[in-house]
C-alpha cells in the first residue's frame, strides 16, 4: 500500500489486492487528518507501506510511531516515485509488457500424439472461449483517474514495487516475467465504516494471538504463528470451510460498509440459507464446501513457465468440460497410492505399453537370473542372488559380498569373459552390471523414466488445457468463497439465535430490544439482555423526536455491567454494517459512518505520553471526527487525573455534545463521577439520557453492604452506589484491607478530617498508649469488683486508682 499527502492536506492511497489481483485506487481525501491513514490501513491490511517523503513531518511521525501492525514494514520513498506523470508511464509500460510476447515454456515440445490422445484432441472445443484483451482494466486508467491525482501517483509507486518484487524473485538468467492483466478499481473511503485500531481491539472484533506451537522470534508475524482468540471473527471462522472463504471472511470483517443495498443483499442471502425448506440443501452445500480448495493457488503453479492463453467465459458447461477433461486424464486412486499424479490407463497407447513392460518385469527378471546362472561356473551359482531393475541405473545382477574384500564373491572372469562392473554395495549385497545387463539396457532402456517422461508430457498438455479455463476456475473459486462467507454468517446467526436488523437512512436512530453481547454471553451461565434507544426510536416518524436523547450517560456500581453494555451496543451496530444478523430481538439502526471508542488506554514505552494524555487524544479524535452519523462510546473518561479536573472535563464534553443538537453523534458515556449530577445542565431535559445498571441491596451494615445481587439491568436515572469494597472482596482482597478502606470512605463521604485516623504514632507514644491501656483495664476490673460490694464510696474508687498508678 502507498500513501501520500500533499501540502494542502489531500491524501491519496493505492494498494494491490492479492486476493483478486487488482490495483485499488482511493478517491482523494481533501483536508485529511493522520487518522485517515488508519482507515486506509484497516481496509488494505498491507504487508508493506510506502510513504512519500514530501508528506508532512507530523504524518511521517504518526506512521512510524503508531501502533499499526505493519510499522516494521514502512518505507519512505522519494516524492518523484509518486508523481502522476511517472504513474501514467508505469501503467503504460505495464500494459506494453502484457502485450509483448511472453517467455516460452521451459518444457520440451510436446508430441502431437499426446495432444491427440486427450479428450477432444486436447483442443478444448467443449469449453467456450472468448478473447480478452490483456490491457483490459489498465488501458484507460491514466485518463480515468486524473481526477484523483494523489492516488494515481500512489498507484505508480505500487507498480514499481510490484515490478521490483517480480524481478527479485526470478533468477538472473531467466527471461522477463510475463505480467498478468491487472484490473484497476476505484473506491471511496466514505462507503466504508471507519474503525480505528483501538476500536478493533477493545470491541474484540479481531483478536489474533501468538499460537502456542509457533516459533515466532519477532519481526512480522506470519499466519501460522497466530491463532484467533475469542473475537467476532473467531465466531464466524469456525463455520468457514474453504481457504478462500476464510480470506474473504476476514476482509468482510475488516470492511463494514455503509451502503444499505449491499447490506440488505447480504441479509437476504443469509435468510435464504436459514429457510426451513432449504435445510437439506444447506447441509449439502456445507459438505461440498469442505472438499473445495482454492483453485487460484493451483492455477498459479500451473502458470509458471507457460505462455499467453485464451481465456474462456464462465459458464456451467465450461466447468463440466474441465472436470471431465481432468477426470478422464488423471487416475486419482493411483495418484493417492503412489504419492504423485498418475495418468489413467488406456489414455495413451505408448504409455500403456511401457507400463505393461514395467509391470511384467518380475517374471522377465526371473528368466534373466536363470540364464545368468547357466553362464557362471558351478561353484558360483550359490552366490547369484537375483537380477533387479532400478530406475536410472537399469538392470543389475545381485551377488553375495565377500566380507574380506568388500566385493562380490563372484565378479566374473574378465578378460576371458564379459566384464562385471561393481556399481555399489548395500545390505550385504553387491550390485554388478555385465555385458548382458548392458544389452538389456540398450534394448529396453530406462522404462521407469520413460513412463515418467511420458506422463509429464501428457500432464503438461493437460495443464495447458486447464489454463485456458483459468479465469473460469478463478471466478468459480471466488464464487465458492463468497458462498462460504454468507453461509458462515448464516450458521452463526442460527447457532446463537440472532435476528435480522433494519438499517435506515434517517439520522441518529438507534433502537435495540433485548440486545446481548455476542461474546460475553458465551462465557457466563446466563446473560441478561438490555434495551437501548437513542434518537427517538426507529418506529417514530416524527423528525422532532428522532433528534432527542442522542446521548446516554450511564452510571452504576462496579461490576454491574456498564462496560459490557457499551461494547454490546457497539458490536450490534458493527455487525449490522457487515450485513450480519445481530444478537437482539429487534434492532433499528441508522447508517453509521464511524464507530469511535475511548474505552481502554493503549500505553506503550515507545510513546512519550502519559496515560491521561493518551485518553485526551482519544477524546480529541472522537470530537474532531464524529458526525451526526457516528457512534461514540466513552468509558470512564477523566479517571486518569484528579477528580475535580476529570469532572470538569467530562462535564464540558457532555455540554459540547448537548450543544450540537441534531449534529450530535449517538453517544454512550459511562462514568463514576457522580458530582456531575448536581448540575442542572446535565438533566435529561437538556438532551442527555441518564441511566444506571441496577443492583439489589439487602440489609447492610454500617460500613459495608454484605448482600448485593447484581441484576445487570438498565434502569432510568442515575445511581450513586459504588460498592468498591464489595468488589474488592469478590476479587480476593483481604478483609482487613477492605474494612479499613470502608472506614476511610465513610469519613470522606461525610467530609470529615481523616488526618487523625490516618496518623501514625511514634514508638514513645505507642509505649505510653500501651501503658495507659493496661491501667485502664486493671481499673475496670477492680471497679467492677468494687461496685458489687455494699456501701461502695467514690473515695474507695479513687483510692483503688491511686494504688494502680503507683504500681
Amino acid at each position: 500500500m502507498a500513501l501520500d499527502v500533499c501540502d494542502d492536506g489531500t491524501m491519496g492511497c493505492a494498494f494491490f489486492d492479492s486476493m483478486d489481483g487488482s490495483l485499488q485506487l482511493a478517491e482523494d481525501v481533501h483536508r485529511s487528518t493522520v487518522d485517515v491513514s488508519e482507515h486506509f490501513a484497516t481496509l488494505a491490511c498491507p504487508t508493506l507501506l510506502l510513504v512519500s517523503s514530501r508528506a508532512p513531518q507530523e504524518f511521517l511521525d504518526h506512521v512510524q510511531r503508531s501502533a499499526f501492525p505493519y510499522k516494521s514494514c514502512v518505507q519512505i520513498l522519494s516524492s518523484s516515485e509518486f508523481s502522476v506523470e511517472a504513474a501514467v508511464d508505469r501503467l503504460s509500460s505495464w500494459r506494453n509488457d502484457q502485450l509483448s510476447t511472453a517467455r516460452p515454456s521451459s518444457r520440451a515440445p510436446v508430441d502431437a500424439s499426446v495432444r491427440r490422445d486427450l479428450p477432444n484432441g486436447g483442443d478444448g472445443k467443449r469449453v467456450d472461449r472468448c478473447s480478452i484483451s490483456p490491457e483490459e482494466g489498465v488501458a484507460n486508467a491514466s485518463t480515468r483517474e486524473h481526477k484523483n491525482p494523489v492516488s494515481l501517483g500512489c498507484a505508480g509507486a505500487v507498480l514499481t514495487e510490484l515490478r521490483y518484487k517480480c524481478i527479485s524473485r526470478s533468477s538472473p538468467s531467466s527471461e522477463p516475467i510475463s505480467h498478468q492483466p491487472i484490473p484497476v478499481k476505484t473506491f471511496a473511503l466514505e462507503n466504508y465504516v471507519a474503525l480505528g485500531s483501538e476500536t478493533l481491539q477493545t470491541l474484540q472484533i479481531i483478536q489474533s494471538k501468538i499460537h502456542p506451537n509457533s516459533q515466532y522470534w519477532g519481526g512480522r508475524m506470519q499466519s501460522q504463528d497466530q491463532k484467533e482468540g475469542l473475537s467476532i471473527y473467531g465466531l464466524f471462522q469456525g463455520h468457514s470451510h474453504t481457504p478462500q472463504g476464510r480470506a474473504k471472511l476476514r476482509r468482510l470483517i475488516s470492511r463494514p460498509v455503509s451502503n444499505v443495498s449491499i447490506i440488505e443483499d447480504r441479509q437476504q442471502a443469509i435468510s435464504l440459507f436459514l429457510l426451513p425448506r432449504n435445510a437439506d440443501k444447506t447441509r449439502h452445500i456445507i459438505g461440498a464446501l469442505g472438499k473445495i480448495r482454492n483453485a487460484k493457488i493451483y492455477l498459479e503453479h500451473l502458470q509458471k513457465g507457460t505462455g499467453n492463453i485464451t481465456i474462456p467465459k464462465f459458464d456451467q458447461d465450461s466447468l463440466v468440460a474441465i472436470g471431465e477433461l481432468i477426470s478422464h486424464t488423471v487416475d486419482f486412486e493411483q495418484s493417492e497410492y503412489r504419492g504423485r499424479t498418475t495418468v489413467r490407463l488406456g489414455l495413451d497407447r505408448n504409455l500403456d505399453e511401457l507400463r505393461r513392460h514395467y509391470d511384467g518385469m518380475n517374471s522377465f527378471l526371473a528368466e534373466i537370473v536363470v540364464s545368468t546362472i547357466q553362464t557362471v561356473p558351478q561353484w558360483a551359482v550359490s552366490y547369484i542372488r537375483s537380477c533387479i531393475f532400478l530406475p536410472q541405473l537399469g538392470f543389475l545382477i545381485v551377488t553375495d559380498v565377500d566380507p574380506r574384500t568388500g566385493k562380490g564373491k563372484y565378479r566374473g572372469n574378465w578378460p576371458d569373459e564379459d566384464h562385471w562392473e561393481l556399481l555399489f554395495v548395500a545390505d550385504d549385497s553387491a550390485y554388478y552390471k555385465n555385458d548382458n545387463m548392458r544389452h538389456l539396457d540398450d534394448q529396453f532402456g530406462d522404462v521407469y523414466c520413460k513412463i515418467a517422461d511420458r506422463e509429464v508430457e501428457i500432464l503438461h498438455v493437460l495443464s495447458q488445457e486447464v489454463l485456458k479455463s483459468s479465469e473460469c476456475l478463478s471466478v468459480a473459486s471466488d464464487a465458492c468463497g463468497n458462498v462460504n462467507v454468507i453461509l458462515a454468517l448464516a450458521l452463526t446467526a442460527e447457532k446463537y439465535k440472532w435476528s435480522v436488523p433494519k438499517l435506515t437512512t434517517r439520522s441518529g436512530i438507534l433502537e435495540i430490544k433485548k440486545g446481548r453481547h455476542p461474546l460475553q454471553e458465551l462465557v457466563v451461565p446466563s446473560f441478561v439482555p438490555n434495551d437501548c434507544q437513542l434518537g427517538g426510536g426507529g418506529h417514530n416518524d416524527d423528525d422532532s423526536c428522532q433528534n432527542q436523547s442522542r446521548c446516554m450517560v450511564l452510571t452504576g456500581p462496579n461490576h454491574s455491567g456498564k462496560s459490557v453494555f457499551l461494547k454490546q451496543v457497539g458490536l450490534i451496530v458493527y455487525l449490522a454494517h457487515i450485513g450480519s444478523f445481530v444478537p437482539a430481538e429487534m434492532a433499528v439502526i441508522s447508517v453509521t459512518d464511524r464507530i469511535l471508542t475511548r474505552i481502554s488506554t493503549l500505553e506503550s514505552v515507545c510513546k512519550e505520553e502519559s496515560a491521561f494524555a493518551i485518553d485526551l487524544k482519544q477524546l480529541l479524535n472522537a470530537i474532531e471526527q464524529s458526525t451526526s452519523k457516528s457512534l461514540l462510546i466513552i468509558d470512564e473518561f477523566g479517571k486518569g487525573t484528579n477528580s475535580d479536573d476529570g469532572a470538569g472535563l467530562l462535564a464540558s464534553f457532555l455540554e459540547h455534545l448537548s450543544s450540537l443538537a441534531v449534529r450530535a453523534p449517538r453517544s454512550l458515556v459511562a462514568t463514576h463521577i457522580h458530582d456531575l449530577f448536581g448540575c442542572h445542565q446535565l438533566l435529561p431535559t437538556s438532551g442527555l439520557q441518564i441511566a444506571h445498571m441496577d443492583v439489589l441491596k439487602a440489609q447492610c451494615g454500617e460500613f459495608n453492604c454484605d448482600y448485593i445481587t447484581y441484576l445487570f439491568k438498565l434502569r432510568d436515572g442515575y445511581s450513586s452506589d459504588l460498592f468498591g469494597g464489595y468488589c474488592a472482596t469478590l476479587n480476593g482482597v483481604p478483609n482487613l484491607v477492605v474494612e479499613r478502606a470502608n472506614v476511610l470512605s465513610m469519613l470522606l463521604s461525610r467530609n470529615e478530617d481523616i488526618t487523625i485516623p490516618c496518623a501514625r504514632l511514634s514508638p514513645e507514644e505507642e509505649l505510653k498508649l500501651h501503658s495507659a491501656e493496661i491501667v485502664a483495664r486493671k481499673f475496670l476490673e477492680g471497679f467492677h469488683t468494687l461496685v458489687s460490694e455494699e456501701n461502695c464510696l467514690l473515695q474507695d474508687a479513687r483510692h483503688m486508682l491511686q494504688n494502680i498508678l503507683s504500681t
